[in-house]
């Protein structure tokens, strides 16, 4: 097993962003450098759905997977 991260600066104002990898292997997501609690966000099939347009340009998302 190993962990993976995927990070990015977001481009535009969103509440969606595409996963990488499997989104059930996703076990800790920060936005800003902050740790979002995982009810803060659900998952819909490969996109992580923050609910409200919380991303804004530049922030800096970083999604941490453990992958078998």
């Amino acid at each position: 097993m190993r962990i993976v991260e995927q990070s990015f600066r977001v481009a535009a104002r969103t509440s969606i962003m595409k996963t990488e990898h499997p989104a059930d292997c996703i076990f800790q997501v920060f936005v800003k450098g902050r740790l979002q609690d995982k009810q803060s966000y659900k998952i819909d099939g490969q996109n992580i759905n923050f609910g409200f347009d919380c991303l804004v340009p530049g922030d800096l998302v970083q999604v941490f997977y453990f992958i078998p």
